[in-house]
């Protein structure tokens, strides 16, 4: 099997990242054209860090690597590691000697902790970068410019905790995702932030202005939230409405994303002034 999905077109322009070890949902998304599937394996101090937000922590274990890269091969192979750590070293090594091919690192707080990491990946994977902690902040510029990285993926939720907001919105609409985001494509990076719902869910900052944001900000990756909640028998459907949606909003002028801006950030005002349950 993992030949012929090693083979799915992938849709290059915009690359979609899934977190899952069920064999029937990672299938489907890799016919589907997912780009990156992977368990995502963070577990170090995440329960502590977000103990009473309602935030997912996942249960995959370290062996489900294996079993996910024979399912989609290892070119689509996509795991979030641990924390910086006395762990980091040999957890890279081992994930990378498995086949890793994207590698997410979260909870960057220094740039040297950055820097170690990007020079242990050394290219033999792409190198996701979180930015989810107040204290990184004035070292993004630094953390972009270094060789290896290759994305920038904002982490509103803990940006959010250690920044002293209610909600993961807080830190959107005090405008640090913009700023990073031209911090990223300044340095030729990739960029990303927040998950992303079906466009049906009812949540507090819909999903459609989500994906305008998307667009507006040059957004290029992708990664499903676990709103998004759909069913292997139809998750490709959902997806295909995301896409033919994000399409249609790269299409957009920019007064119209502008426009949808205004929008998405009195919803995200909104939802931080209310306190409203991070998803």
């Amino acid at each position: 099997m993992s030949e012929l999905l090693d083979g799915t077109e992938t849709h290059a322009d915009f690359e979609f990242a899934l977190w899952s070890i069920d064999p029937a949902l990672v299938a489907q998304a890799a016919l589907a054209g997912v780009r990156w599937i992977g368990p995502d394996l963070e577990i170090i101090g995440k329960r502590e860090r977000q103990a009473g937000t309602g935030s997912l922590i996942s249960a995959h274990p370290p062996e489900s690597v294996r079993g996910v890269g024979e399912l989609v091969g290892t070119k689509r192979l996509f795991v979030r590691c641990n924390a910086p750590g006395a762990h980091s070293e040999n957890e890279i090594e081992r994930l990378l000697s498995e086949g890793v091919s994207c590698l997410m690192m979260p909870m960057i707080r220094t740039f040297a902790e950055a820097e170690a990491v990007a020079q242990q990946v050394g290219g033999r994977a792409k190198l996701v970068v979180m930015i989810e902690h107040c204290d990184i902040l004035d070292d993004v510029d630094r953390v972009a410019a270094l060789a290896f990285v290759d994305t920038l993926y904002v982490g509103t939720n803990d940006l959010a905790l250690s920044m002293g907001y209610r909600t993961r919105f807080g830190p959107i609409a005090a405008g640090w995702v913009d700023r990073i985001a031209k911090v990223a494509h300044l340095h030729g990076r990739g960029f990303s932030f927040l998950g992303f719902a079906r466009l049906s869910a009812e949540i507090a900052v819909p999903t459609d202005l989500v994906l305008a944001e998307y667009a507006r900000l040059n957004v290029n990756w992708g990664l499903f939230a676990r709103s998004f909640s759909a069913e292997p028998t139809s998750f490709a459907r959902e997806l295909g409405i995301v896409r033919d949606r994000l399409a249609w909003w790269k299409r957009q002028p920019t007064s119209a994303l502008e426009e949808a801006r205004d929008r998405y950030l009195h919803a995200c005002r909104e939802a931080e002034a209310n306190g409203l349950p991070r998803r």
